[in-house]
């Protein structure tokens, strides 16, 4: 009976060890969803100046690259949910990554307007599909 016992609790602390990391690893990805927006809605004022003292965007294209983010948030999170049921929520979180790290490349690595505004759409989008999805994941 008492090996019986010691067995059963090695049992309960691997179960409760493994919801743990569970819950830890969805912690993190929220985490990592939640700093990739505010990150992305924060970025165009600190660098304002620079992108318009260097000529890469102009006074009337910067609203543009200010704003677009918002716009590529809504479509990413409506083209996101025909595929949450079908791929799996991690699966979509992961090809999401792919969509934000496309966009801060460009962003980053953008040269005019066109790179610059295309890049804000991209994470604007991967943000859109974070906001839909992790919420879901999290609650898994």
């Amino acid at each position: 009976d008492t090996i019986n016992n010691l067995s059963r609790m090695k049992t309960l602390k691997s179960t409760v060890s493994s919801i743990t990391l569970r819950a830890l690893s969805a912690a993190i990805v929220a985490d990592i969803g939640a700093f990739h927006f505010g990150y992305g809605i924060s970025y165009s004022s600190p660098v304002a100046t620079e992108l318009l003292q260097k000529g890469i965007l102009t006074k009337d294209e910067f609203p543009v690259f200010a704003s677009i983010i918002s716009l590529g948030a809504a479509i990413g999170a409506l083209v996101c949910i025909p595929f949450v049921q079908p791929l799996g929520r991690k699966a979509i979180i992961q090809l999401n990554s792919i969509i934000g790290a496309l966009g801060w490349l460009l962003i980053a690595t953008g040269t005019n307007a066109t790179h610059l505004i295309v890049g804000r759409i991209l994470s604007g989008a991967s943000i859109g599909v974070y906001a839909v999805v992790i919420p879901m994941y999290i609650g898994e």
